[in-house]
């Protein structure tokens, strides 16, 4: 006895006649093969013994060949399914190389993207800068314009006090100018404010703004002659000399402050130098009469 080529996977034990009780082999006796199938053993014509000739003598010949006919199908099924899914493999693969190759194209695109994204940022914010600029420079601009109309009125004022001042009103002017605020007192304004409580006879108030200008370092030709004449008149005519030579030394064409200085170098005992700073001034302007006179009356004092 030899192994069944077809069913080589089981084996059988026999107990009366051909009943079953343990199939584990199935062993080829001559030309006869017994084949086990639901607990029966039947014998199978061998010759010729294959896949597709085998003729089945049993009761179960049918099952047998449906068998046969399953195991055909399910080879074309699997061969059918391993096409497709080979065909599926190719498809996928070939749509992963075109979305590899497509890859670099999108990460360059992303990258333009950004890079695009990027200056229209820088574009923006330097666009923001300059309207941050313009808006600073229309605001200084504004500032600059308010100032300017606040000094074309505070001029306007100025020009008015000046008129009455001229004319010897200082009691109206100085009315005018008490209206106006002490933060808005330039150094013109303070000038003109001495100098009308020098004229109406408050020469310390005057003094006292007079100097406190010159503490500043303000330098002005009307600080120097008007201080200079407070203490002419209070009768330091050291001191009158002191302020008045200041003030030429700031500006040497000014004749008034020549004719006081003459006036005060006079009251020192110092003639000489007192009709040097007249004729001074008659050099500057022929027709300062105040000059002729003290010429006139000095000398003929003399």
């Amino acid at each position: 006895m030899k192994m069944c080529p077809f069913l080589s996977q089981a084996i059988w034990e026999e107990k009366e006649g051909k009943t079953i009780t343990r199939v584990i082999e199935v062993m080829c006796q001559g030309d006869k093969c017994f084949f086990w199938t639901q607990n029966t053993c039947t014998f199978v014509d061998r010759t010729p013994f294959n896949l597709l000739s085998t003729k089945i003598t049993s009761s179960i010949e049918k099952g047998f060949a449906d068998n046969q006919g399953s195991l055909i199908l399910l080879k074309e099924v699997y061969e059918k399914t391993g096409k497709e899914f080979a065909e599926k493999i190719a498809r996928v693969s070939e749509s992963i190389e075109k979305q590899t190759g497509v890859f670099p194209e999108i990460l360059q695109k992303l990258e333009e993207l950004k890079n695009s994204v990027s200056q229209e940022k820088a574009d923006f914010e330097k666009m923001i800068q300059e309207m941050q600029k313009i808006a600073e420079d229309f605001k200084k601009r504004v500032e600059n314009y308010e100032k300017i109309q606040e000094q074309l009125k505070l001029s306007s004022i100025y020009e008015k006090i000046l008129f009455l001042f001229s004319r010897g009103e200082y009691d109206l002017a100085w009315e005018e100018i008490e209206k106006v605020k002490d933060a808005q007192k330039d150094t013109r304004f303070r000038i003109l404010e001495a100098t009308i409580l020098l004229k109406k006879g408050d020469r310390n108030s005057a003094k006292q703004i007079f100097e406190e200008l010159m503490d500043k370092g303000i330098s002005s030709k009307e600080i120097f002659n008007n201080l200079g004449i407070i203490y002419y008149e209070g009768g330091n005519f050291e001191k009158a000399v002191e302020i008045f030579d200041k003030g030429l030394k700031f500006s040497r064409e000014f004749p008034e402050i020549l004719y006081n200085m003459g006036l005060a170098l006079y009251k020192k005992g110092e003639i000489e130098k007192a009709f040097e700073s007249w004729e001074r001034v008659l050099e500057i302007d022929p027709e300062f009469i105040e000059a002729q006179e003290a010429i006139q009356k000095y000398r003929e004092g003399k």
